[in-house]
């Protein structure tokens, strides 16, 4: 199912996000409206907001408010930031078929713009006056940072354990997933138990998108993808397709992939994806992928029915749908 589609139910509050995004990136600065001009360019899929509007009607079903539309920019922002300083941590030249802001006007101007982006995401949220959504909020930035930290301190290390991949992405990437779910859920006035199983959601469709994301950057299409594949491993970046090599190949066999993960001259990364085909690496990762699935179906079903009863299944089956098409995905 395409996403146009699977966000029917929220389809005039995403324009509604568009256009707010964009009122938060007008500047009287030519350079600075040159720069957010190319970030709107280059807009993605913006799921994060629509994990938000869908979480909030997926509770009441409702009319969406202004505070709601407000919390799903202020979320793109942040995301948008992230993705800013990662792409210069990853020295990447191409995102979403577009040049990075690092490959156009170098780092320091791309630091300060992703800088720039984090302040106006939380003033933006300071205006909501929600105590609970600016701590969750807060948290999570904190847990992303910390998850970077330790990517960044193992990187072209091959004994990164499962675990510890696992801790890395549900902080860099799941967690702000399980936060746009809690905070939409809060918005919407859920109770409190509604509120944990949407975040809880959150955090296994997060869990979800970034296995499927790891997969892709082996075996994608750069066309397809739209940006650099290969660039994890390129950037020393163990990822669960290899820890599964690692923990299944003979050791003369993965004794040659150490070799070419440690190399750090510019990987052909068709060897790898050879290899992880050859052993069904990424078979593996979807059987691993299915277990949070199920808890996130779960979870939604766990939610207890409103007044706007017919609203709200049509967001939950949204949610639902969104979870499947991360697993289908090819970009």
């Amino acid at each position: 199912m395409e996403l146009r589609e699977i966000y029917k139910p929220i389809r005039k509050d995403l324009d509604r996000v568009e256009r707010e995004f964009k009122r938060q990136l007008d500047s009287q600065d030519e350079f600075i409206s040159q720069i957010n001009g190319h970030l709107l360019r280059t807009s993605g899929k913006r799921i994060r907001p629509s994990l938000v509007l869908l979480s909030a009607k997926a509770v009441n079903g409702g009319l969406v408010t202004n505070n709601v539309i407000d919390l799903a920019v202020a979320i793109e922002l942040i995301h948008t930031a992230t993705l800013i300083h990662d792409d210069i941590i990853d020295e990447s030249s191409l995102r979403r078929k577009k040049k990075t802001l690092n490959s156009k006007w170098g780092n320091e101007i791309s630091v300060l713009v992703g800088d720039y982006l984090y302040s106006k995401a939380f003033s933006l949220l300071s205006g909501l006056n929600n105590e609970k959504v600016l701590c969750s909020i807060s948290m999570t930035a904190n847990g992303m940072c910390e998850g970077e930290i330790f990517q960044l301190h193992r990187r072209y290390k091959t004994n990164v354990t499962l675990d510890e991949y696992l801790d890395i992405i549900r902080k860099k990437t799941a967690s702000l997933m399980a936060s746009c779910c809690e905070c939409g859920a809060i918005m919407g006035k859920a109770d409190k138990r509604s509120v944990e199983f949407l975040k809880d959601f959150g955090m296994n469709f997060g869990m979800v998108f970034q296995i499927i994301d790891d997969c892709l950057d082996i075996t994608g299409d750069e066309k397809s993808l739209g940006k650099s594949v290969g660039s994890d491993i390129n950037n020393g970046k163990l990822t669960l397709p290899l820890i599964y090599l690692k923990n299944s190949l003979p050791p003369k066999e993965w004794k040659k992939i150490q070799g070419i993960f440690n190399s750090r001259n510019g990987i052909d990364i068709s060897v790898i994806s050879d290899v992880v085909r050859g052993y069904k690496a990424i078979d593996y990762c979807v059987d691993k992928v299915k277990g949070y699935v199920s808890i996130a179906e779960e979870n939604l079903m766990k939610l207890k029915d409103s007044s706007c009863r017919e609203a709200c299944l049509s967001a939950r089956k949204s949610l639902i749908e969104l979870v499947h098409y991360s697993v289908n995905r090819k970009s």
